[in-house]
């Protein structure tokens, strides 16, 4: 939970961002922001990685991803939960049709499985 101080900080944060906005937006100066995974996928390991759910293949009859190396994950369930902002989320969650093959991969991480 967090206290009036941290909430406050962040609101003065957020005007103080969004003034800058509007005073760009009044310059015509055409601002860009990087999304948040750019800085991950300019990374020489990334795209090639095994990890990179963009290299896996999406069957969306079946709504299932195919690890490079051939293994199935299928959609399990729908799990919701909020954030520390009470920003709802709504997460699929996939499971392995042979999960001991990707923990051997270290595909996924023990502790995943184990919890």
């Amino acid at each position: 939970m967090q206290t009036s101080n941290q909430l406050l900080r962040q609101s003065v944060i957020t005007i103080k961002k969004r003034k800058n906005l509007l005073r760009l937006d009044e310059s015509n100066v055409n601002h860009l922001f990087k999304y948040a995974m750019f800085d991950k996928e300019q990374k020489k390991g990334y795209k090639p990685s095994a990890r990179n759910l963009t290299n896996w293949h999406y069957d969306d009859k079946e709504d299932s991803y195919t690890h490079p190396d051939g293994w199935c994950y299928r959609f399990h369930h729908v799990k919701h939960q909020k954030t520390q902002t009470d920003f709802q989320q709504e997460i699929k969650v996939y499971y392995a049709d042979e999960p001991e093959l990707a923990l051997k991969r270290d595909c996924i991480s023990t502790n995943i499985i184990n919890t």
